[in-house]
C-alpha cells in the first residue's frame, strides 16, 4: 500500500523532468520519449507485484510464481509482436509491455490475495484503492502536459516551464502524502530520519573541511 502512494510520485517526476533531459542533451532520443513515458507507468504495475511475490515466498508457494512469470513474459512477446506488425514500432513495445506488466501483476496480486479468502468484491475494493493513486497522479500529468507545453528551442523557457509543472504536481500530490501518512506514518518516519541525517552530514563536512 505504501508503495502505491509513493512510486507514482516519483515516476511523476521522471515524466515530467526527462523530456527536458532529452530534448536538450540527448535529443537524437526524442521519438522514443512517448514510450519511456509508457514504460514508466508499466513499472508502476510491475512493483505492485513484488508485494504478492515476497508474500507467496514467504508462505513457501514461490514454485507458483512460475507460471505467472512465464505466462507474462510470452503476453509480453506477443502483444510487442502484434503492434509492431501494426506499424506502432518502439512505442508499440513498451505499450505492449506496460499491457503485459498489468496483466501479470493483477493477477499475482489477486492470487496472492486469494490466501487470505478475499470475496470478488474485497478484490475489486483493493485493486481500487492501490490503482487509484495512480490514475489520479497520471491524471494530474497528462493535465499538465496539455496546459503547459515545453520548449525544445529555449533552454531557459523548457527549465522554466518544468519547474512550474513540478511544483503544480508536487501540491497536488499532498492529498496522497496526507493520506498514506495518516494510514501509516511514512511520511513522518522518513522526515525524522532526513531530520537526523542532516546534522549528522553537516556534522561530516565540517570535519572533512577542518582536515
Amino acid at each position: 500500500m505504501i508503495l502505491a502512494y509513493l512510486l507514482p510520485l516519483a515516476i511523476g517526476i521522471l515524466y515530467l523532468g526527462m523530456p527536458l533531459l532529452v530534448r536538450h542533451i540527448l535529443p537524437d532520443y526524442l521519438p522514443g520519449l512517448d514510450a519511456l513515458r509508457i514504460v514508466l507507468a508499466g513499472v508502476f504495475f510491475l512493483s505492485l507485484a513484488s508485494g504478492a511475490s515476497q508474500f507467496l515466498i514467504t508462505i513457501n508457494k514461490q514454485a507458483k510464481i512460475i507460471p505467472f512469470v512465464v505466462s507474462g513474459a510470452v503476453l509480453t512477446a506477443l502483444l510487442n509482436y502484434v503492434f509492431i506488425k501494426l506499424g506502432w514500432g518502439i512505442t508499440g513495445v513498451a505499450l505492449g509491455s506496460a499491457i503485459a506488466y498489468f496483466l501479470y501483476s493483477s493477477s499475482l496480486v489477486a492470487y496472492g490475495l486469494s490466501y487470505f479468502h478475499f470475496r470478488v468484491g474485497e478484490m475489486l475494493g483493493f485493486f481500487g484503492r492501490i490503482v487509484a493513486p495512480f490514475l489520479y497522479s497520471f491524471g494530474i500529468l497528462v493535465v499538465l502536459d496539455l496546459v503547459l507545453k515545453g520548449d525544445s528551442v529555449s533552454l531557459g523557457n523548457d527549465v522554466l516551464i518544468t519547474c512550474i509543472k513540478l511544483v503544480i504536481f508536487a501540491i497536488l500530490s499532498i492529498p496522497l502524502l496526507w493520506y498514506i501518512n495518516r494510514q501509516t506514518k511514512v511520511v513522518t518516519m522518513l522526515l525524522r530520519q532526513v531530520g537526523v541525517m542532516i546534522p549528522v552530514l553537516s556534522h561530516f563536512l565540517k570535519r572533512r573541511k577542518g582536515k
